[in-house]
């Protein structure tokens, strides 16, 4: 589910990754999941990734798409 959901948001924003970039990604969340963050702590956490894909060159609406997907992701965690 999380590899889908990589995988979409790189169709989305036109990049590709490597396996071994979607695997440390995929890791990331994983520890996410298993670790005590609460909400705001996630929040902020996105907010500075959008910061950087920004200054990327990343469009703020393909940041969004992005960015909501994983805000989406990110919830149902916690459910």
């Amino acid at each position: 589910m999380i590899r889908s959901l990589i995988q979409t948001a790189e169709s989305t924003a036109g990049v590709s990754l490597s396996e071994e970039e979607e695997n440390r990604i995929i890791k990331i969340v994983k520890q996410i999941k298993d670790s005590d963050i609460d909400e705001e702590q996630l929040r902020s956490a996105v907010t500075k990734a959008y910061d950087k894909l920004e200054e990327m060159g990343i469009g703020k609406e393909e940041v969004k798409g992005i960015l909501h997907k994983l805000a989406d992701f990110a919830k149902s965690l916690f459910e």
